[in-house]
């Protein structure tokens, strides 16, 4: 799997990685188990990841929460020959690393199982408390970072990098230039030392790993490649020209929107009647008032060529009323 590939942990994941970094008095072996109770393997890859990136800068664990962290690194791959793992470049760099504590990188060569570093099982039955203080710097021999590699080989050996700008990649991890490096960590609050040191109360500290844990991804921060849009070409006499048309459209109010229907619904009852029988005298009296009252009636009536025969056949009165007042109208041709 290619380590380049972005990958984040869950917020539920985090927060179970975060609680066993500070399982420093239990058996390491019991926090690896715990581990594999709580995580599925297909997360294992983004918890090295964010792992891999906090253990990068050695002022953000504590000591107990590098080698729990170093242990589960070591764990998820253990079931692979250790040339298999794809964190091992950076377990063999911290091993040979002179800035590091020395029982860390004891504990590293024990886990890389290196030369008389072969007791793993006995080491992890403890806690990485206990680890440290019972740690006798002078029994222990460390090797140099030449023989690490060449015990296993070309797996040792990070590689020329994949990406065109990664060596001028800005860390995903910076240091605050505001905040001094004397910080305590362990410190219950935020206060300040004896010389005006500011210490960094545990509670930030724990919200800040979180908050790292659930962010980390193996790709920095590269500088953006600037990829300029290529220059039109001319456009050419044989060619054809897209033309945008400049329509401006004008809205044009419906009059009619919004009208009184029920007008003249009178008018067109009795016509429908008088389609079918004759009209009573009143009933006529009735629809030539209306006609009078509002001769633009007619044109709403629902009189049309068609039913003009049935009208006059039944109420011929009607039928002249209703032609007189379409006598000027362009419908009277029909």
């Amino acid at each position: 799997m290619n380590r380049s590939t972005t990958m984040i942990m869950k917020i539920d994941e985090s927060a179970v990685v975060l609680s066993l970094l500070k399982s420093d008095l239990l058996p390491i072996e019991d926090v690896l188990s715990e581990f594999n109770s709580k995580l599925q393997s297909s997360s294992y890859l983004a918890v090295c990841n964010s792992l891999s990136m906090l253990l990068q800068d050695q002022k953000l664990l504590l000591g107990t929460e590098r080698l729990i962290a170093f242990a589960i690194i070591y764990k998820c791959y253990s079931s692979q020959k250790p040339s298999l793992n794809p964190f091992l470049s950076e377990m063999i760099s911290a091993a040979c690393n002179e800035q590091l504590e020395k029982s860390e990188r004891a504990f590293l060569l024990h886990l890389l199982q290196w030369n008389s570093y072969n007791n793993v099982k006995e080491i992890l039955k403890q806690s990485a408390v206990d680890y440290i203080r019972s740690f006798d710097p002078s029994t222990h021999d460390f090797p140099e970072l030449g023989e690490l590699q060449r015990e296993y080989g070309d797996k040792a050996d990070p590689g020329p990098s994949s990406h065109i700008f990664a060596d001028y990649s800005l860390k995903n991890l910076l240091h605050d230039p505001d905040v001094p490096r004397g910080c305590d960590p362990n410190s219950p609050e935020f206060d300040v030392q004896p010389g005006g040191n500011p210490r960094i109360g545990l509670g930030d500290r724990d919200e800040v790993l979180s908050e790292l844990l659930g962010n980390f991804t193996m790709e920095g921060l590269p500088p953006r490649w600037i990829r300029p849009c290529p220059p039109r070409y001319q456009v050419h006499q044989s060619e054809l020209l897209w033309i945008d048309p400049d329509n401006k459209h004008e809205l044009v109010w419906d009059d009619k929107m919004c009208a009184d229907t029920s007008r003249g619904a009178t008018l067109r009852d009795l016509l429908v009647k008088g389609l079918k029988v004759t009209l009573s005298p009143t009933e006529q009296e009735e629809i030539t008032t209306e006609l009078t009252n509002d001769p633009k009636l007619v044109y709403h009536c629902g009189i049309t060529p068609r039913k003009l025969p049935q009208l006059v056949e039944h109420n011929p009165q009607i039928a002249v009323e209703i032609l007189t007042k379409l006598m000027n109208s362009p419908e009277i041709v029909e």
